[in-house]
């Protein structure tokens, strides 16, 4: 009976630490400025990095319908997004497919999000966006 009760303890302690964490949708919610966005790929030696800096009216709009509306340049997407409990937050088409992202960073005023490396036989993607608002 002793065992019982400190597993049973144990499980409570732990279900309580993972449910304070928050649930960063709200928080990421709303039209973001742009400051950078950063690919590398490629494989083997051919690796390479593409770097995008934003200019004036480049955004990322994360609205409470589930969709993120996208503006670098002249290029407009529409992709999906879902944010998961903590951190993650699996975008369509943003990083390797199917892989979900991390929010790195999240404050009032500033948001990173990386799309982890994948190393596979048919190469490497990383991907890195910072956001401002």
């Amino acid at each position: 009976m002793k065992y019982a009760g400190k597993l049973f303890l144990m499980i409570f302690i732990y279900l309580a630490f993972i449910s304070c964490k928050k649930d960063q949708t709200g928080v990421i919610t709303g039209k973001w400025n742009l400051v950078n966005d950063s690919i590398v790929s490629g494989t083997g030696p051919q690796i390479g990095i593409k770097n995008y800096i934003g200019v004036s009216g480049d955004y990322f709009d994360f609205r409470t319908n589930g969709y993120l509306y996208i503006k670098e340049g002249a290029k407009l997407d529409t992709l999906s997004y879902n944010v998961s409990f903590g951190n993650k937050i699996l975008i369509s088409s943003f990083g390797w497919s199917g892989s979900t992202s991390d929010i790195t960073k999240l404050a009032a005023h500033n948001a990173t999000i990386h799309a982890p490396n994948i190393v596979n036989p048919g190469g490497y993607y990383e991907r890195f966006v910072y956001l401002e608002r």
